[in-house]
């Protein structure tokens, strides 16, 4: 990428981020939520993070598993995307739960990895949303082992495996 690709492109995620935060804060104050808003970019997305001093305040988006912060995610992206003609892929947190949450899985992905080293055929997760499958599954690469996810929808779950499953999938067709 071009040193004017990657400007365009900082320019563009800034852009994204100071819709997102324009846009939260006007659904906050229609609901009467209070928190601040910090905006920037990580990991090449535009990032919000809402921060509340009253912890409890904000639980609404983080119980049930982040059901409430993923939508407010995609609410905003939707609302973010009506503006600039495309669906951003940004990011929205609140009081650090998704860092948080980053943490326990690959805390448990590692778990999982160390259950294969000492010889299990498979660990499998509980069912999970698109999200949290890609943590485990780049911790999991990582830390040079495999896995898959299995199920359809909500039943959809990450099984870390002891063999590279297209290997043994070629293998087994070679047989």
């Amino acid at each position: 990428m071009t040193t004017e690709e990657n400007t365009e492109s900082i320019d563009m995620l800034n852009t994204e981020a100071d819709l997102a935060a324009d846009f939260i804060e006007e659904l906050f104050n229609i609901a009467d939520l209070d928190g601040d808003i910090e905006m920037g970019i990580k990991n090449n997305r535009a990032y919000i993070h809402i921060v509340s001093e009253d912890k409890k305040a904000l639980t609404n988006f983080t119980d049930n598993d982040g059901s409430g912060l993923l939508a407010l995610q995609e609410i905003t992206r939707l609302a973010v995307g009506e503006q600039i003609g495309e669906k951003p892929h940004l990011l929205v947190d609140v009081n650090n739960w998704r860092e948080e949450k980053t943490q326990k899985l690959n805390k448990e992905a590692e778990e999982a990895f160390q259950k294969i080293q000492d010889g299990e055929e498979s660990v499998e997760f509980e069912s999970m949303n698109s999200f949290d499958r890609k943590i485990i599954h780049d911790k999991i690469n990582e830390l040079g082992g495999f896995s898959i996810s299995k199920g359809v929808g909500k039943s959809r779950h990450v099984v870390v495996v002891a063999e590279n499953p297209e290997e043994k999938s070629a293998t087994e067709n070679n047989e």
